[in-house]
C-alpha cells in the first residue's frame, strides 16, 4: 500500500481549527458547574477531514468511533504498516478544563 501523500495546507488547517475552537463552549469538562463535555462535536469535524482517506473511500485509514459514555466520543484511527506490530500511539483530548476554576 502506498503511503499517504500529505502536504501542509495552512488555509484548510486554520478552517478546521476554527470549527474545533467553535465547539469550545460544548466540550468544557467541569461537572461541578454542570458542564459535561460533548466530544462527539469535535470528533465529527475530525471525521469529516479524515473521511476521504478512509478504507470506505479507497484510502488506507481504518477509522472507528467508540463511546464509553454517550457523547464522549473517542476515535481510533489505524494506518496499516508493513508488519503486525504497533509502532506508534498518539493520544489527544477533545475536552477542555477551566483554566481558572
Amino acid at each position: 500500500m502506498a503511503p499517504l501523500a500529505l502536504e501542509w495546507r495552512e488555509e484548510q488547517f486554520l478552517h478546521v481549527l476554527e470549527k474545533v475552537i467553535g465547539e469550545a463552549e460544548f466540550v468544557q469538562n467541569n461537572p461541578s458547574a454542570g458542564k459535561i463535555p460533548r466530544e462527539e462535536l469535535v470528533a465529527r469535524h475530525v471525521l469529516d477531514e479524515l473521511r476521504p482517506y478512509t478504507t470506505e473511500n479507497g484510502g488506507p485509514l481504518s477509522v472507528q468511533t467508540y463511546e464509553h459514555v454517550q457523547g464522549r466520543t473517542n476515535l481510533i484511527v489505524t494506518y496499516p504498516g508493513t508488519t503486525d506490530k504497533t509502532i506508534a500511539l498518539v493520544g489527544m483530548h477533545m475536552d477542555v478544563v477551566p483554566a481558572d476554576p
